[in-house]
């Protein structure tokens, strides 16, 4: 008979038990105890079910409902410029944990609906590379009206959470001020650029790449785009610019123009600039970061690559990693610490 000893979490008396014995009484304080890390007993169980199960109105928490389900909301962690943003997780006995963008303003819903409409779009193209790419875009749950404890009712979409991609490149910023490292420029670009090659493949373009937009997992070296409302089919008219952002924008653009490929890639390139800390409008970016690398990233800010629709994201990510190649020698993981909480 093989035996093991652990100390009761009660008293701290050996607890002693067959093998096979997953659940035990202390024979010191008579606590009953769990032995195996994944047993749940039926009374905590029971009661956990029935407080899922409560009626809305009654919860503890704050509660909502999408698509007929119940969320319970755990705190904010964005307030975009038309929607607040919201980590929540299911009140379900099947639960995960969701991403909920609320609307603030109803006459603002046709963004939220061109959204979810483009992402349903991409997420069924056939264009090469699906089953990768279309895993680096937001995951769909629900969109409709969300219902409040008080029975209100606003437009929004629940997305799926995605395990590690917990900054942007706001955050990025934020915790380098003066720009982070060519090394990590390089990467971060050449993954927008994958992405991008193979959305502008599906027919689309993305129309707003700004520092908010772009989604890190720095352990990772992964990268994501959010930020779809207007978003569109190659050639459509873009429906809005942020003011505040005016500068990441493609020179002399204004709401209304039509969406290229080159437009996304100006402002990918724009996004690369500040994130090394240089200067979007001018495409100037600090001397540390090497000539040839500097270089391409100006020209493509500026607008200067007439080339830059035939080109293609495909086509500059090869000059993007021939580049680094030259500057940094064959491709090595260079960590990128991003501080906790």
């Amino acid at each position: 008979m093989r035996l093991r000893t652990r100390p009761c979490p009660n008293c701290g008396a050996p607890l002693q038990a067959e093998w096979a014995t997953r659940v035990i009484d202390c024979d010191h304080c008579h606590m009953r105890v769990t032995v195996e890390d994944d047993v749940v007993m039926a009374k905590g169980f029971r009661r956990a079910l029935s407080e899922l199960e409560l009626p809305v109105e009654t919860r503890e928490l704050a509660r909502v409902r999408l698509a007929g389900l119940p969320y319970r909301v755990l705190g904010q962690i964005a307030h975009g410029e038309s929607t607040d943003v919201f980590l929540a997780e299911r009140a379900h006995r099947l639960t995960e944990r969701v991403v909920l963008k609320i609307l603030r303003a109803k006459g603002d819903a046709d963004l939220l609906d061109q959204e979810w409409e483009t992402l349903t779009a991409l997420h069924a193209s056939q264009a090469r590379g699906n089953d990768h790419f279309s895993r680096r875009l937001p995951q769909l749950v629900a969109h409709g009206e969300l219902v409040r404890v008080d029975g209100t009712r606003v437009p929004a979409s629940a997305l799926r959470f995605m395990s590690g991609f917990v900054h942007t490149a706001d955050d990025l910023l934020a915790a380098y001020p003066g720009g982070v490292d060519g090394e990590h420029g390089v990467w971060l670009w050449r993954r927008l650029l994958e992405l991008l090659a193979w959305v502008h493949g599906s027919g689309f373009v993305h129309g707003a790449i700004l520092p908010r937009h772009v989604l890190i997992h720095a352990r990772d070296h992964g990268a994501m785009l959010l930020g779809w409302s207007c978003a569109g089919p190659i050639g459509a008219s873009l429906c809005a610019i942020s003011a505040k952002d005016a500068h990441l924008y493609p020179p002399g653009i204004a709401p209304g123009a039509i969406m290229s490929v080159a437009h996304d890639l100006t402002m990918s390139a724009r996004v690369l600039v500040k994130v090394v800390g240089g200067d979007p409008a001018t495409g100037s970016v600090p001397s540390r970061v090497p000539a040839g690398i500097a270089k391409l990233m100006g020209e493509v800010a500026r607008g200067e690559l007439s080339a830059a629709e035939a080109m293609g994201a495909h086509e500059l990510h090869s000059r993007v990693g021939a580049a680094a190649e030259e500057a940094y020698g064959p491709p090595k993981f260079v960590p990128l610490l991003m501080p906790e909480g």
